[in-house]
């Protein structure tokens, strides 16, 4: 069920680009410049098209995966937040918010140039592309510049969703604040580095993400949540910041504006976060001085003060009110107590009053039904109706509501109140007449039955009473008798159907849902979208009676209309839609001639030689308008059903174009399409569970024979009825569905399908089965009975099932001998255009497949594979870490390990790598690269006892070192190394009866610890140790065991034999001790000796921790030896005796002979300690 998820096919329309910030020039998939990412996760209003960013977060990282920094802010999106209960951001946190426009310039510095990471990726990259498309900046189409850590994960853990929930829990990451922006990306952080530096499963190019130059509208700070939470000012103290903006004396400025504002806002005795900012907004544009502000603000207290003594007494509770307003409006405290303790009198003029004519507006979900506001507000002369420039107010649930209305009523100075203060305003009109009893069955009724139409399409195919009174609880009801099993976002056009991701996110729509109620909150907690659900599903909702069930269903209709009030078009009168509704439709459709009409619906007629021609049902030409558009004619929003060739033919047509519209007809070929599969399932409860749990949900037999209570062949033979059923009924839905496939195949973006096919996306059956769904568990595409899945949706694709695998065929069999094919050429093979074939690469083939340069490399299983493709398309030899870096990272000297024996691959310097094709030189080693060109010398010295020798001159190998990676010093040491020598500038080789020795003796090797005979190596674990390399040990050990440069010793061991070696250069070092410091449990920072004893035998052994500074001194001589604790009492020479063994000197020997050898092992503070002892 894809397409109605995480995979949803959502269009998003934008304004036209603008043409700013002009960032850093950069070459998009550059081989040689660091490669760096930045991970994004984005926090949103839901799902829909017309839903915004909410929150950013981004984490940044350098080309081993390092964390550089973070950035995030809350961004304000100016309208509803239905989904507060997920994210925890509400209107009131972002009333300071920066709207997206005034970060978007930050955000795109830090983007541009790295290679984008998120988890569920198409979900993120979609609304970041709408965000800054809406301001004019077109970020570059989904490609290689995005990695998707969702489908890594599923592949890396099977029988997951790979949700950013499960994925952390499986790898043991802590997300403290699940939902909150930056907290997910840092968490999809960790995620992708354990991907790419455990599991090596990042094999993808180096493409990174290029933002056009662009100019912003302008510039703002970034607020995290955490500073929204403090953002706004609950006391006086917004004032000091207010007055830096405002004139310092007193003005002429007209502050009328800011008097009405501030009376609104004190209507209810308290300031909002919203509020404060709309007053400071109103005295920053009329330039209000600061000194006027105070005087206003001290003249409103002073009112309250006089309301607060009317009845002669000021109560505790005013008392209250009084002093937070005055906190809040920054009044001196001491003319607040003089207030309160002196009576105050005059005319109370703070507040709002009401008087007949006035225009007020209801939204949202109020705890009295709109309804009977709506007959209390007209019984005393108020007129109700939308937002407008003669509203004196709105009456709202939440007045820091973003909603569409809210911000029309700002925009227009219309104050904002709750209901309670309403009901105080309509009691100073009403007095007496607020006796009686409240209707709570009143509804609000809207205008003629072709307004209501107009909103609820759905309400033509109803039949009324003529004499019917048309509202919204007459709607509400019609549509729990007509439409119990239809998502309720079918219910009216200005709904979407949200749906949710892999982070388990979720859209609310418009509608808003009282929570303080367990029935409420039980329908919040099983939908994600509460318009996802049916009517069916709110009767199966616990507490959920007939009369919540209608009042839940009139929410709905309310929100609708009060959506579409908010856009100042209601619907007019419709009188078109009452008779002549698909006039002037060319006869050519159909044939058939005659006056008869159906019952209820509109006629169809056209127009030949003045004659009447024809009569056609209006549900019969929306079916064919449908099949007509399904086929590929699209309906434009301006044009109808018109092609955008047509426009010639338009003024023939205004009913069919003004009111074809108002629904898809591409449902109604869809709705009767899989009207057989109502039929088999109607009236039997078990073949619904069938249809929605097996046929949809892929439910096993058993499962649903244990809740049906019968057998699993009972099920199967159910099972056989319905499939038999429908395969005599199908005709019709296997024709959508090749229709469909004809306008997808092989491969489609799901954007583009949504916006060409949006029935696709609605609701089919339940809550949450679309079109689509259905299709796609039930359709078949294919010939000679080779029956096939019709499609599948993926990643923002949407594909038929085999693509993927006949992609990999046709582009593995162009690739050349390296793995390579041109990017076009690769789309010819796969029978796609360039473009969508690297977009779909950039996702499908992650793990499998790179993009670089304009080729794609299909062999990337190893670090050979990748490195054969890059130097082929760079033809010159390249280091590890730019091959490694190239290709998507990973670690360098484990690629140089695999390059140093694979064929194809030749090292040409000391760090350098070709294709062995090329015919290269092969660099081993510097010893062996000198040994080379005596072998090619001509050039000769005489030397005694061995006549005249091949030799090369140092300034010969020192003028080609460089081209070799090779230092000067390096060279002039192997020269006079172990196997070679100079004579006057000549290089030959060393005799091979003149090995040179180490001269340094064990007991003058620091480090070098002598127990019980046998000499150990004192070392301090490191991560190399424990990665498994090599390990350096003081040369007095090959001394100790008569070892020249170039020779080594091998050693016996309980875990395998153990080699001691010298080389060329007189350096000693062992074999890696991984094994045994596995053996021991040894960590990083832990003490080991290194056993290389005479009887030939090697271990590893614990050694002493160091005790620290809290000891004598001479505990410091004896941390450096790895002596074993004492108490460190005793006389100089009991103290000395352990030290000497230690050295491998006799226990007695005298203190100077351990000074001594302690200053030759450049360990002099050791040595005056020792000296010092007494």
């Amino acid at each position: 069920m894809a397409l109605a998820r995480a995979e949803t096919l959502t269009l998003n329309e934008h304004p036209e680009p603008t043409p700013t910030f002009s960032p850093t020039a950069h070459q998009e998939g550059t081989m040689h410049t660091p490669q760096r990412y930045a991970v994004i996760d984005l926090e949103t209003t839901g799902f829909s098209k017309t839903d915004r960013v909410i929150e950013i977060g981004v984490v940044l990282l350098d080309q081993a995966g390092n964390v550089e920094r973070t950035w995030e802010t809350i961004v304000q999106p100016n309208r509803d937040i239905p989904n507060s209960f997920v994210h925890k951001l509400t209107p009131s946190h972002l009333v300071h918010a920066p709207l997206f426009e005034e970060i978007a310039e930050e955000l795109a510095e830090i983007l541009h140039g790295r290679t984008i990471i998120a988890h569920n990726a198409p979900f993120d990259i979609r609304f970041l592309t709408s965000e800054f498309e809406r301001i004019g900046v077109a970020l570059p189409a989904y490609g290689a510049w995005v990695h998707d850590t969702l489908p890594l994960c599923r592949q890396c853990f099977p029988g997951t969703n790979g949700s950013l929930e499960k994925v952390t829990k499986l790898l043991g990451i802590t997300n403290d604040r699940p939902h909150a922006a930056l907290a997910d990306a840092l968490a999809t952080a960790e995620i992708y580095r354990h991907l790419r530096n455990d599991l090596g499963r990042v094999a993808s190019g180096a493409a990174r993400l290029v933002v056009p130059p662009a100019t912003y509208p302008r510039r703002g700070r970034a607020i995290s949540r955490d500073d929204a939470n403090g953002a706004a000012p609950r006391d006086g103290s917004w004032l000091a910041g207010l007055a830096a903006k405002l004139p310092a004396e007193r003005g002429t400025a007209d502050s009328d504006r800011y008097r009405k504002l501030l009376a609104a806002a004190l209507a209810d005795k308290y300031l909002s976060a919203s509020e404060i900012k709309q007053l400071e907004e109103s005295a920053v544009r009329d330039g209000i001085s600061h000194d006027d502000i105070v005087a206003i603000h001290e003249e409103f207290l002073r009112q309250l003060s006089v309301e607060a003594w009317l009845d002669g007494v000021v109560t505790d509770e005013e008392k209250h009110t009084l002093r937070t307003l005055a906190g809040q409006l920054g009044v001196d405290p001491k003319l607040t107590e003089q207030l309160i303790a002196t009576p105050q009198t005059g005319e109370q003029t703070v507040g709002l009053a009401l008087a007949p004519g006035d225009r007020v507006t209801f939204t949202g979900q109020l705890d009295l039904p709109r309804g009977e506001w709506e007959q209390r507000a007209k019984s005393v002369g108020l007129d109700v109706g939308g937002v407008t420039k003669k509203s004196v107010l709105v009456v709202a649930a939440n007045p820091d509501s973003t909603s569409a209305k809210a911000r029309r009523a700002r925009d227009l100075g219309v104050p904002i109140i709750g209901e309670r203060m309403f009901a105080q305003l309509l009691s100073a009109m009403m007095e007496a007449e607020m006796s009686t009893e409240p209707d709570m069955d009143a509804v609000g009724v809207y205008g003629t039955e072709p307004k209501m139409i107009a909103l609820f399409p759905w309400l033509r195919d109803v039949e009324f009473e003529e004499a019917e009174e048309f509202d919204t609880l007459r709607a509400a009801e019609l549509w729990i008798e007509h439409h119990p099993t239809r998502a309720l976002h079918s219910l009216s056009h200005v709904f979407g159907a949200g749906h949710g991701d892999a982070h388990g996110e979720n859209q609310g729509g418009m509608l808003e849902l009282r929570v303080d109620t367990p029935t409420e909150r039980r329908w919040m907690e099983l939908f994600v979208n509460p318009l996802d659900a049916s009517v069916l599903d709110l009767r199966g909702v616990k507490g959920m009676g007939k009369q919540r069930l209608r009042n839940a269903v009139e929410r709905v209709v309310l929100a609708a209309i009060d959506a579409e009030e908010a856009t100042g078009e209601f619907p007019g009168d419709g009188d078109q839609l009452a008779a002549g509704m698909y006039g002037g439709l060319a006869a050519e459709f159909y044939e058939s001639e005659g006056e008869g009409t159906v019952a209820g619906d509109a006629q169809l007629s056209g127009l030949r030689d003045g004659q009447v021609l024809a009569s056609v049902p209006t549900n019969e030409v929306r079916l064919w308008l449908g099949w007509l558009q399904l086929g590929g004619m699209r309906a434009e929003a301006a044009e109808g059903v018109v092609p955008t060739a047509g426009d010639a033919l338009a003024e023939y047509l205004p009913n069919l174009i003004d009111n074809c519209g108002e629904e898809d007809p591409v449902e109604d070929v869809f709705r009767v399409a899989v009207d057989p599969l109502r039929t088999v399932v109607r009236g039997d409860d078990r073949k619904w569970l069938i249809l929605m749990e097996r046929w949809f949900g892929g439910a096993t037999l058993d499962e649903l024979g244990q809740k049906m209570g019968v057998t699993r062949e009972r099920v199967r033979q159910l099972e056989k009825q319905m499939a038999e059923q429908f395969e005599a009924h199908r005709g019709l839905f296997d024709l959508v569905v090749a229709r469909i496939h004809r306008r997808i195949a092989p491969i489609a973006r799901v954007e583009s399908t949504r916006r060409d096919l949006p029935a696709l996306a609605a609701v089919a059956f339940g809550s949450d089965v679309t079109y689509n769904d259905v299709f796609m568990a039930l359709g078949r595409v294919g010939v000679e009975g080779q029956a096939m899945k019709p499609w599948t949706v993926e990643g923002g694709w949407i594909f038929e099932p085999e693509l993927p695998q006949r992609l990999r065929d046709a582009v593995e069999a162009a690739a050349d001998e390296d793995g390579i094919v041109a990017l076009d050429e690769a789309a010819r093979a796969g029978g796609i255009d360039r473009e969508t074939f690297e977009e779909f690469c950039a996702r499908e083939m992650m793990a499998k497949w790179m993009i670089l340069d304009d080729h794609v490399v299909v062999r990337t299983g190893s670090y050979p594979d990748r490195a054969v493709a890059v130097l082929a398309l760079q033809s010159a030899p390249m280091t590890a870490e730019d091959l490694v870096e190239a290709s998507g990272g990973g670690n360098a000297r484990s690629a140089s390990n695999q390059f140093s024996v694979d064929p194809r691959l030749v090292k040409v310097s000391a760090s350098k790598w070709a294709l062995t094709r090329w015919e290269h030189e092969e660099f081993r080693s510097i010893a062996e690269w000198i040994g080379q060109r005596l072998d090619s010398s001509e050039s000769t010295v005489e030397i005694p006892e061995l006549g005249e020798v091949p030799a090369v001159s140092v300034a010969e190998l020192i003028a080609e070192a460089e081209a070799k990676e090779v230092a000067e010093g390096s060279v002039r040491a192997y020269a006079n190394g172990s196997e070679y020598q100079t004579v006057d500038g000549m290089v030959i080789r060393r005799p091979a009866e003149d090995t040179q020795r180490v001269s340094r003796v064990p007991e003058e090797t620091r480090d070098l610890v002598n127990i019980d005979g046998h000499w150990h190596q004192l070392v301090t674990v490191t991560h190399d140790h424990l990665r498994g390399s090599g390990a350096s040990v003081g040369s007095g050990l090959a001394t100790h065991f008569d070892l020249g440069w170039g020779e080594e010793k091998t050693f016996e061991s309980r875990l395998g034999d153990q080699r001691l070696s010298v080389n060329k250069l007189g350096q000693t070092s062992t074999s890696t001790v991984r094994r045994f410091l596995e053996d021991l449990g040894a960590q990083e920072g832990d003490r080991v000796f290194l056993r290389f004893g005479n009887d030939g035998i090697f271990d590893v052994l614990p050694a002493p921790a160091t005790r620290g500074e809290a000891h004598p001194p001479i505990s410091s001589v004896y941390d450096a030896l790895g002596i074993p604790a004492t108490n460190f009492h005793g006389t100089p020479e009991q103290l000395l005796e352990p030290i000497n063994v230690a050295l491998g000197l006799r226990p007695d020997a005298p203190r100077r002979r351990a000074v001594a050898l302690l200053t030759h092992r450049r360990q002099e503070d050791l040595a005056d300690i020792v000296r010092g002892l007494s």
